[in-house]
């Protein structure tokens, strides 16, 4: 390797001695300048102010309405008298009872619980009762010559079953349930022709043809039965449901 730059560098010195000082090759050192002039470059600082913002939390209570209730006056229905024409004809005072003809009006006189038989626990059919007979709700049944039926016909009486009988002798007798006595009772009935109700020493008509109601308060005899009769020959019956009554003793 030494030997070869040993060689070119004497061949370098060969060359330039057989040349005039003139003919001398220097290297030029040529500058092309560039189109774009090479600026040093500029730093510039910018101061950036930033604003640190810290989150300040604030506790915001919701309230809930309050509501004040507005109270609104209560009314008490005030009842309207009856009128005195209405009671006239349908509320007859005697010594030992009062008797009513609507139901409504009976109820309001009547002091104590009300028991009722409906015949709602019997069958409803066309056959004949046999006599004595007992009801589902206690009551005893008796007479002679009697026909009798528990039915359910709206023509007759609305209400459900009902008790529907013919009597040609001494009529039919209703006796209450343990044979206890009453302070008031009433009944649903629909007769064919004239009826009678017996009750003690005392006897009502039955006015017959729409459906009505009869109600009696005593106040000083209390039985523990009475009795529906007829003297016609020829009957189409009496209805009955609905027997409603005030024990004498209230437990």
């Amino acid at each position: 390797m030494r030997k070869r730059f040993l060689v070119i560098l004497a061949g370098i010195f060969l060359l330039l001695s057989s040349c005039s000082p003139q003919e001398w090759i220097y290297p030029v050192a040529t500058l092309t300048p560039s189109s774009t002039p090479s600026m040093p470059p500029t730093i510039t600082f910018t101061l950036t102010a930033t604003s640190t913002l810290t989150p300040t939390f604030t506790s915001t209570a919701t309230l809930s309405p309050t509501f004040t209730p507005t109270l609104t006056p209560s009314f008490t229905p005030t009842e309207s008298p009856i009128p005195e024409m209405y009671k006239t004809l349908n509320i007859n005072e005697f010594g030992s009872y009062t008797l009513y003809w609507k139901r409504a009006l009976w109820e309001q006189a009547k002091s104590g619980n009300v028991n009722m038989e409906d015949f709602e626990d019997d069958k409803a059919d066309y056959g004949e009762l046999s006599f004595p007979f007992q009801t589902g709700n206690g009551f005893l049944l008796d007479g002679g010559q009697i026909s009798a039926q528990i039915l359910r016909d709206s023509n007759l009486i609305t209400s459900g079953n009902l008790l529907h009988f013919r009597s040609w002798s001494s009529g039919l007798r209703f006796i209450f349930p343990n044979e206890t006595t009453i302070t008031a009772f009433g009944f649903d009935f629909r007769a064919s022709e004239d009826w009678k109700l017996t009750i003690g020493n005392s006897v009502v008509n039955l006015p017959p043809g729409r459906e009505g109601f009869i109600g009696i308060v005593l106040h000083d005899v209390y039985p523990s039965k009475f009795t529906l009769s007829s003297s016609e020959k020829a009957q189409g019956g009496l209805s009955v449901d609905n027997i409603s009554f005030v024990k004498n003793y209230q437990p």
